[in-house]
């Protein structure tokens, strides 16, 4: 009972939740006059700078736990600006609107038997996936601003009067004109701003990240039917002569010529998937490289592990979630070529045998994301950014429990 793409329920909590930072691709001819994919940026950018200047004036002040905790979220809000201002432009705006109404395997369902039972598949998958997604949003904001409630209690922070040389804990420090860490009225601005940025935050990494994941999930689908149309083709049975008919050879002919269609759409997608996020999944990558060191070299006391524990596994599990995700489509598309020798092509006319040979070529080139044509999206980098940081934790421990 579906008649369009926006009427899944998966795809109208995502598009609810990217609305949250405006980066669901609206009409062109939009009457608001102020975006927030235009407003978000700036406001990332201010809290970028309040960031920078806070840790510079805190550099021999600040706790090491403290100056390590802002590092993070500097680097967070850096991910966060990219992001912004990758949502902010037309490039954007283009490759959203494509697959919403052009690479969705609703689109694509009565291609075939094989691609109607792949629809549901991907669709099941989206829908639990999305719900996983989402609910993450909520783990992370409640999480991220928990713990600093929490350890304010356990310190005494808001009994009156405080104890001696109490500060009030805070999810993120900012260089702001105002007492926020001794001044309880300071404290409350300062709670519930970190509140709606931790909003913009979770939004910009794990609803963002789960468009991105949406998009690779169905080019898996579409090279599945790819592979399900070829082994349609090894069900024709060759006549006598050990030839397939005129007729049949004719069958084939249109079969491959799709097949190809269908390929060349599915590399041309992908391709323009790594070129528009290419530079945000560079420093995605870059961001998780610097932040996992910072992080583990800050769990060596259990104060430490339990201050930073959730926030280690949050990131850490987006990021492992994220890279399986996107090593699927380049397993997958290992065995294409296999699919396509398998082909019964010996039994073809000349016609066909070329067209197998133009497809035997194409599906030689990997189909794979690439973060600004240089470096593999997969499980391969998130393996050598976690064996850094654990190598890294080890070194770190083992200096600690020496000293």
């Amino acid at each position: 009972n579906v008649d369009n793409v926006e009427d899944f329920k998966y795809v109208k909590w995502l598009r609810n939740h990217l609305k949250t930072v405006d980066a669901w691709p609206v009409h062109s001819k939009s009457k608001r006059k102020i975006q927030k994919r235009y407003v978000l940026p700036i406001f990332s950018a201010a809290c970028f700078i309040s960031q920078t200047v806070y840790l510079k004036n805190g550099i021999g002040t600040l706790s090491f736990v403290v100056l390590v905790h802002s590092y993070i979220c500097f680097l967070i809000n850096g991910s966060c600006l990219c992001r912004g201002i990758l949502i902010a432009t037309e490039r954007y705006k283009r490759l959203a609107t494509c697959y919403l109404k052009t690479v969705h395997l609703f689109h694509h369902k009565n291609r075939s038997e094989h691609a109607m039972k792949i629809h549901v598949i991907v669709h099941r998958l989206s829908h639990y996936y999305t719900i996983y997604l989402i609910s993450l949003v909520f783990v992370g904001m409640v999480l991220f601003n928990f713990m600093p409630i929490y350890n304010n209690i356990n310190s005494g922070a808001f009994k009156s009067p405080r104890p001696e040389n109490v500060t009030f804990q805070h999810a993120m420090y900012l260089a702001l004109p105002f007492d926020y860490t001794t001044n309880i009225k300071g404290y409350f601005v300062v709670f519930i701003l970190n509140w709606y940025i931790s909003l913009v935050t979770t939004s910009h990494f794990c609803t963002f990240d789960l468009f991105i994941s949406l998009m690779i999930i169905h080019l898996w689908g579409h090279i599945k039917i790819l592979m399900c149309s070829l082994e349609d083709i090894e069900g024709f049975v060759p006549g006598s002569s050990f030839k397939f008919t005129i007729e049949q050879n004719r069958k084939i002919y249109l079969i491959l010529q799709e097949c190809i269609r269908h390929h060349q759409f599915t590399i041309d997608f992908t391709n323009e998937m790594s070129s528009t996020f290419g530079l945000v999944i560079l420093f995605y990558y870059f961001f998780y490289q610097v932040s996992g060191c910072l992080l583990f070299a800050c769990m060596l006391t259990n104060e430490s592990l339990s201050r930073f524990g959730p926030m280690t596994f949050i990131l850490f599990q987006q990021l492992i979630q994220l890279s399986i995700v996107f090593e699927l489509i380049s397993s997958l598309s290992e065995n294409l070529p296999n699919a396509v020798y398998n082909v019964p092509w010996e039994f073809m006319d000349k016609n066909n045998r070329k067209m197998i040979q133009v497809l035997l070529l194409q599906s030689q080139k990997l189909i794979q994301f690439k973060a600004t044509s240089m470096m593999n999206v997969g499980v391969q980098a998130m393996a050598t950014i976690l064996k850094t940081s654990v190598s890294y934790f080890i070194m770190l421990r083992t200096m600690y429990q020496e000293h």
